[in-house]
């Protein structure tokens, strides 16, 4: 809408994305060694998207929308929720949630609905699996937050990728709800296991230091002793170590 308004051509945006990427890059510490074919994602952390917002998830719970209900267990495999049901989501899910998996990635994120007897079976141990997709947008962390507000006894974990994406997107997600994030699936053994035999995919020298850097933050955050935060900062060291990567579609 923007771009039709000022250049009277709906196409004229696509053409400076590249260029408003390359300067929040560039401007922005936080992003330094994102990958290229991951900067599309910075836009997302911004708000700035071109599809309507959606949040997709399973589990299980009763979505009052006006006059309607709609069971959550429902949807197969999963829920594509407008941005809109974000608050009747809340609701829905909170009231006995034990366990909230968010997942970086979509056939990962499918892989666990399937292995955990699909929505059903994770409504059965009172838990959430929640596709983050990259960097989150700003409308799916407020529904989190206020999810993590209204069910303040739930386990919450991470299952992103073991690189400096999947790092930084856990650490963006650490900070903004404001509660132990567990580090999950990811983890430096898993890492180890993989690289063992030959998986995974060897680091730039721009990855390798802005995982440096990462892990500096880290350290030096007054979360530093959290065992969700000691559990990156090993991740974030062994990937340097080994000198790889490895995405989480390799578990």
């Amino acid at each position: 809408m923007v771009s039709e308004r000022i250049f009277r051509d709906s196409k004229r945006i696509g053409v400076l994305r590249s260029l408003i990427i390359d300067l929040l890059v560039r401007a922005d510490p936080q992003w330094d060694g994102v990958a290229p074919d991951e900067a599309d994602q910075v836009l997302e952390a911004y708000g700035v998207r071109r599809k309507p917002g959606l949040l997709r998830c399973a589990g299980r719970g009763t979505l009052r929308i006006g006059s309607r209900h709609y069971e959550l267990s429902d949807f197969v495999p999963s829920a594509h929720l407008p941005d809109a049901w974000a608050s009747a989501w809340v609701d829905a899910v909170a009231p006995g949630l034990k366990t909230v998996t968010l997942v970086e990635n979509e056939f990962p994120f499918l892989s666990y609905i399937e292995e955990s007897g699909g929505a059903v079976g994770l409504g059965e141990r009172g838990e959430v699996a929640v596709y983050v997709a990259g960097f989150p947008t700003p409308g799916l962390v407020d529904a989190l937050a206020r999810l993590s507000k209204q069910a303040p006894a739930s386990q919450w974990r991470h299952w992103g990728d073991a690189d400096v994406g999947g790092i930084r997107i856990w650490w963006f997600l650490r900070n903004r709800l404001g509660r132990p994030l567990e580090w999950f699936r990811s983890t430096t053994a898993w890492v180890e296991a993989v690289a063992q035999v030959s998986g995974g995919t060897a680091l730039s020298a721009k990855e390798g230091g802005a995982l440096e850097q990462l892990a500096k933050r880290l350290r030096e955050s007054s979360l530093c002793n959290e065992p969700d935060v000691q559990s990156v900062i090993s991740c974030a060291n062994n990937l340097r170590t080994l000198g790889r990567k490895v995405e989480q579609e390799r578990f």
